[in-house]
Parts: structure tokens; C-alpha cells; sequence
């Protein structure tokens, strides 16, 4: 499998994880999976230099955190 494609599967599991959490924000459960999406965020970063796809991942994972972080505050 390339890297592309696995990083792909990666921004799907992502999005489902994060639309899930931000669901339920109050839940440990949910709080863990925002807390495994940052560092699957940091994981692509070290994978960064090696495709240009994963660097725009990395900025589209950044908003889509912080975004992620910002309402689970204000839901809390």
C-alpha cells in the first residue's frame, strides 16, 4: 500500500473519529479520541517530508483540531 493511501484511510478514520467526538464532547470517551487525533496529527508531521500530500494534511488536520478543541470548551 502507498503512503498516499494509507493517508487517506488515515483522514478518513479522522474525520469520523473527530465528527464523532465533537458529538459528544463531555464523554472521557469523546475527550480521548480529540486527544488520538492530535497525535495521529503529530505522526503525520514526521511523515511530512516525505509526501507533499501529507503536509496538506497536516494543515487541513490542524484547522479541523483546533476547530474541534475551540467548540469542545465552549461546550464544557
Amino acid at each position: 500500500m502507498r503512503t498516499t493511501d494509507k493517508l487517506k484511510a488515515m483522514e478518513l478514520v479522522l474525520t469520523e473519529a473527530e465528527s464523532s467526538a465533537l458529538g459528544d464532547c463531555h464523554t472521557n470517551r469523546s475527550k480521548a479520541v480529540l486527544e488520538a487525533v492530535e497525535l495521529l496529527r503529530e505522526y503525520l508531521a514526521e511523515l511530512k517530508s516525505q509526501d507533499d500530500f501529507a503536509e496538506r494534511m497536516m494543515k487541513l488536520l490542524k484547522k479541523r483540531w483546533e476547530k474541534a478543541k475551540e467548540q469542545c470548551t465552549t461546550k464544557n
